[in-house]
């Protein structure tokens, strides 16, 4: 709740029940594709257990990593 009070509101990305490695690899690089792009400063991924290892070493600067 810190993150989300921290700032300015920040813009959700998440793929809900989706579990194949692929298109998760795929949405994960178009949401990262567009928090840069768009210089976004402030956003938030919801991972799972299936994509969090798709994240971690690229997550870029402002995202917070919501992990369930």
């Amino acid at each position: 709740m810190d993150y989300i009070k921290a700032g300015e509101a920040p813009i959700f990305f998440g793929w809900g029940s989706m579990v194949k490695e692929e298109p998760l690899r795929q949405a994960w690089e178009a949401a990262i594709a567009v928090v840069e792009d768009l210089q976004i400063r402030r956003a938030i991924f919801h991972v799972t257990a299936h994509d969090k290892h798709m994240l971690e070493d690229r997550v870029p600067p402002g995202v917070f990593l919501l992990d369930y």
